[in-house]
């Protein structure tokens, strides 16, 4: 019996080091720059899909360790400054602008200098799925 408990505990341990070693620390991994390379946006409305691709434009996000971030964006080539908080738990960002009041979440994956960033919005039937690839700079 008290060889089993020990293989129990000793299991335990392995597999909780197995598990934490593999996870990604987003917390330190979002800190600082990113451009924007590429976005595919899927709209699905009564069955219908339609996909678009669009490459990057130059826009780019800052995440500081503070938690605030500072995004720049282009809109029929004006340029967006838009600012505010963000937080982190397991793969999921949220992102609250300071002057609209208003919040992004997103799911979120890097891997070393590339991040993706998944953002759904479901709004009376009608679906969004948005996809942004961007590189550290």
């Amino acid at each position: 019996m008290k060889k089993m408990k020990l293989l129990a505990a000793m299991f335990c341990a392995v597999a909780t080091f197995a598990f934490t070693s593999c996870s990604k620390d987003y917390e330190k991994d979002i800190i600082g720059t990113w451009e924007v390379t590429s976005t595919t946006m899927t709209e699905t409305y009564q069955g219908q899909s339609n996909t678009e691709t669009e490459p990057g434009d130059g826009s780019k996000v800052t995440f500081n360790e503070d938690h605030t971030y500072v995004a720049v964006s282009y809109d029929d080539g004006e340029e967006e400054t838009t600012h505010g908080t963000y937080s982190i738990d397991d793969d999921q960002l949220t992102m609250k602008d300071a002057v609209e009041n208003s919040v992004t979440k997103a799911t979120i994956d890097i891997d070393g200098n590339k991040m993706t960033m998944t953002i759904n919005i479901s709004v009376m039937g009608y679906n969004v799925k948005s996809v942004i690839k961007l590189k550290k700079i």
